[in-house]
């Protein structure tokens, strides 16, 4: 039934090895902007789980920008 799921898709030339997208979270586990570990740990737990396309959570483009310090600052 939900067999196309697991079949390889493409958006523009980004090739994905299924079509399971798990969508933005915001989880508050930035390190002072920084990408540290326990944000790490969640991404690599939900790519073991097969994700084919994984949208990170809320981040600022300027330290200014801050709503929160475990906010992941680009």
């Amino acid at each position: 039934m939900f067999d196309y799921l697991f079949k390889p898709g493409k958006i523009g030339k980004l090739e994905l090895r299924n079509r399971i997208v798990m969508s933005e979270t915001h989880l508050d586990y930035a390190d002072n902007g920084f990408v540290a570990g326990r944000l790490i740990d969640f991404y690599v737990e939900r790519a073991k789980g097969g994700a084919g396309l994984m949208i990170v959570g809320g981040c600022r483009v300027h330290p200014l920008g801050i709503v929160a310090s475990s906010m992941i600052l680009l």
